[in-house]
């Protein structure tokens, strides 16, 4: 039966680079609690986890440890070589049912923690979607809006030159007769102006020279 199971340390390929950093933490603790914080613990937790990913088997890896272990070298190997194990599932070679089971429960917990973070990425979208149907039905009234103030501008530009024609026609006449009024009093008003200017302007000599030309003229035309 010991041929069968396989090496301990083979083990350490088997196990998820999840399951790997969380055993390399249990190391540490373990190093932690032989040597004290004395030397750099993480490097050597790291080196052995170099040596048992490249399956080195225990009696080496007890050999190698021993340069920082010494007399606690075995006891750590055997712990880490048990540690792995359970770490894998395979407690020195379970039943295989158990491990199965072991399996199993690996899986609902990995289908309990998809299923919430599911759950919480639908609330945030239900979340989303509704403000994006708030925008939508926004933009929805502001167009509808526009469209009408649209219309009513284009009824009332149709109506306003309808509403013009029809109020021109019968003040069209009546203006016409006003206006050619309203002219006859503007010229009227105009020569009266013109007239009293000259009067205010003209001297005597100026009348006088006036008078001298039109009787010219007059005896002008007279001759001819």
């Amino acid at each position: 039966g010991a041929h069968d199971t396989p090496e301990p340390t083979r083990l350490y390929s088997k196990l998820s680079p999840e399951q790997q950093a969380e055993f390399g933490k249990v190391v540490i603790e373990k190093l932690r609690t032989l040597i004290g914080g004395y030397g750099e613990l993480s490097v050597l937790a790291e080196y052995i986890a170099v040596m048992l990913q490249s399956s080195r088997p225990p009696e080496q890896i007890q050999s190698e440890l021993e340069a920082f272990l010494q007399d606690q070298s075995p006891t750590f190997t055997d712990w880490l070589c048990r540690q792995l194990a359970k770490h894998a599932g395979e407690d020195q070679g379970p039943p295989p049912d158990a491990k199965g089971e072991a399996l199993l429960l690996r899986a609902v917990q990995d289908a309990r923690q998809g299923a919430a973070a599911a759950e919480g990425g639908a609330v945030a979208a239900g979340g989303k979607s509704r403000r994006r149907e708030g925008g939508e039905k926004e933009r929805r009234t502001s167009r509808a809006r526009e469209k009408r103030a649209h219309r009513e501008k284009q009824a009332a530009a149709v109506q306003e030159p309808v509403a013009r024609e029809k109020s021109a026609e019968p003040a069209a006449t009546g203006r016409h007769r006003s206006r050619s009024r309203r002219g006859r009093r503007r010229d009227k008003a105009a020569e009266g102006g013109k007239s009293r200017r000259k009067e205010a302007v003209l001297t005597p000599n100026v009348q006088f020279l006036r008078d001298a030309y039109h009787s010219k003229k007059q005896g002008q035309t007279a001759a001819a």
